[in-house]
């Protein structure tokens, strides 16, 4: 059965010193980076002026055992992602953490567009948090597929290595700053605590299976040269996926007009229901292309739920590649009639 979904996902693990300032300076800063914070899943925004209060008084849950958890909603401005979220939580005494990541979905509703325009958000933004949150690991990937227990952050283990990894100065000491310097990796910075961020590729993201097994297998040979065996994470094929040049800006536009041009239905004499869509996909960087193929999808999707037995047409100016994929399977998948037509211009 293929995946369903496709988490991506920064996490801190093991925080020095977790303090409600830090917890709330944090988040701040998250926000003040474009993560919007909501309420609840219904994307009810929380103003910034009352983000401390919303934290300290509305989202801290402590528990029995001692242990508390705070979270919210959130999503990037421009990506407007359905299901994901930002979060501290101590699981003990002993054991604490940072989240901040999204659920994707591949097939009902298919965000496989946004995976790498998150992921490139995600990056700068943990940057910043480092330092703020100090933890002794921090990684961005897949956590279904990478992820380090508790007992393995405590004795400073590394049995695999992530898309992007921070190494405190904890791990550095423990593993030589040559060793993780000469890492065969598209990036390696210092931190500003003596640690080490190690970025494998320029995204999570390739185009091909091939070359995500070339990538994996000669970092997996720098360890092993070096006595070590850490099995690498990503990079990640995801088929029909866009891999844009980096995080390019979203027009704080696109979505309302989306939104517009697909609540615009007419039906015709046969019953038939008429999408007449024009987009300006010339004047769209890769990421707004990908953002707008999703509402296209999405928004259709939604519409073909309440009425399953009716018969779809799309008549659109230009029909990308992978947006006719989307669609394909889309019609396929929920068994119903939908075709469609370029009208140019």
């Amino acid at each position: 059965m293929s995946q369903p979904s496709f988490i991506v996902a920064a996490y801190f693990r093991q925080i020095e010193f977790l303090t409600l300032d830090k917890v709330v300076q944090a988040i701040a800063t998250a926000a003040d980076h474009g993560l919007e914070l909501y309420f609840t899943i219904k994307h009810d925004l929380v103003p910034r002026h009352d983000l401390e209060r919303v934290i300290l008084e509305e989202k801290w849950l402590k528990f029995d055992d001692g242990s508390w958890d705070v979270g919210l909603v959130s999503s990037p401005a421009h990506l407007k992602l359905r299901n994901s979220d930002i979060s501290f939580r101590t699981i003990s005494a002993h054991q604490n953490q940072f989240q901040m990541g999204g659920l994707l979905a591949l097939h009902s509703m298919d965000e496989r567009h946004l995976i790498e325009p998150y992921a490139q958000f995600l990056l700068p933004l943990a940057r910043r948090l480092y330092p703020i949150i100090q933890p002794k690991l921090g990684w961005i990937d897949e956590p279904w597929r990478c992820d380090y227990d508790f007992g393995e952050i405590d004795k400073l283990r590394l049995p695999r290595l992530a898309w992007v990894t921070f190494f405190s100065p904890a791990y550095v000491q423990r593993y030589g700053e040559a060793l993780l310097n000469n890492i065969p990796a598209y990036r390696i910075e210092p931190l500003p605590d003596g640690g080490v961020m190690v970025q494998l590729t320029r995204s999570l993201l390739v185009k091909s299976q091939a070359e995500g097994r070339r990538i994996r297998k000669a970092v997996r040979d720098y360890f092993a040269s070096h006595g070590l065996k850490v099995r690498i994470c990503a990079p990640y094929y995801v088929p029909k996926a866009i891999i844009p040049p980096g995080l390019e800006p979203v027009n704080p536009e696109l979505h309302e007009y989306m939104r517009t041009i697909m609540n615009t239905t007419l039906v015709l004499t046969d019953d038939t229901r008429l999408k007449a869509l024009h987009v300006p996909w010339d004047e769209m960087n890769d990421t707004e292309k990908g953002v707008a193929m999703t509402y296209i999808h999405n928004l259709l999707y939604e519409e073909m739920k309440k009425r399953p037995n009716a018969r779809w047409r799309m008549e659109i100016n230009a029909m990308p590649e992978e947006l006719a994929w989307m669609l394909e399977k889309l019609a396929k998948r929920e068994g119903v009639s939908l075709s469609w037509e370029e009208r140019g211009g």
